[in-house]
């Protein structure tokens, strides 16, 4: 359903994609037309995290590792920071 063509954009305020495989997977803000540019601030990323999804929180550094169970209080998407509850202490963090 993507295909490439060459056209000024410079036109706009934003530009398009030159690469298709940057916009594959994707969710769109609102309906895009047939034969319009893709533009960044039409797309945005999906969420990998529901609310509600057990999560492992890791902290560590360069001596030790500490993992536990939370659970996500929030939508995310890559990127994201969302709060999660961790299980155990019932404490919340923004991750």
């Amino acid at each position: 359903m993507l295909q490439t063509k060459d056209d000024v954009i410079n036109r706009g305020r934003y530009t398009g994609y030159t690469n298709a495989k940057a916009i594959i997977g994707m969710l769109a803000k609102r309906t895009i037309r047939s034969d319009a540019i893709i533009q960044s601030n039409q797309l945005k990323a999906p969420n990998l995290i529901k609310r509600g999804d057990n999560v492992i929180i890791t902290a560590s550094n360069s001596a030790i590792s500490v993992k536990m169970n939370g659970t996500a209080l929030m939508d995310g998407a890559l990127g994201e920071q969302i709060s999660i509850r961790n299980n155990q202490s019932k404490r919340l963090f923004k991750i």
